[in-house]
């Protein structure tokens, strides 16, 4: 019988890790349908973008992981023996990051007072209004740095095309579609 139970262990952790590995390889097919849309000047823009703005990201997500550290740290500090949200580290930066997603409130998990109200309106204001409005600004850098270098329309069949159907009719095309 411990046998039977140790095989049926086994194969649940297998399961579980067969699990892992399948969201892991769809997470890759999509990265690569990303990479493999560049070729094309408008589809490859995500990927173009996300190149671009590679350097800037990384240093980006390492400030906000410091600063979740360290509200985090604070957090299991002032507020662990008070909440399970912030009873350990771990927990309380899952909390943070939840938060900057908007997917948690802090304030649902502590009783209000001016050292909570003010841990989580200077975590909302740092992290959110100034990390988060600098991660939109980082991407819509890049996006427009590469937007302005993509090659000229005129190229695509399918701009090619669409341009063949909206000329006008002096253009030497009969069908003519009204501005």
């Amino acid at each position: 019988a411990l046998q039977m139970l140790d095989d049926l262990t086994d194969t649940t952790n297998r399961q579980a890790a067969y699990k892992n590995l399948a969201a892991i390889s769809a997470i890759l097919v999509c990265v690569q349908l990303l990479k493999n849309l560049n070729f094309h000047p408008q589809f490859g823009l995500i990927s173009r973008t996300l190149g671009h703005a590679f350097v800037e990201l990384f240093y980006w997500l390492i400030i906000l992981l410091m600063v979740a550290a360290v509200y985090a740290f604070t957090g299991t500090l002032l507020f662990g023996q008070e909440s399970g949200s912030f009873a350990t580290v771990d927990a309380s930066m899952t909390t943070c990051l939840a938060t900057l997603l908007g997917m948690a409130w802090p304030m649902d998990y502590l009783e209000s007072n001016f050292t909570s109200n003010l841990w989580t309106w200077s975590y909302i204001t740092f992290g959110f209004l100034v990390l988060l409005n600098a991660l939109i600004g980082i991407i819509c850098e890049a996006y427009d740095a590469v937007k302005n270098s993509v090659m000229d329309f005129t190229r695509d069949p399918i701009c090619k095309f669409l341009t063949y159907l909206t000329n006008s009719p002096e253009a030497g095309w009969k069908y003519h579609i009204d501005d």
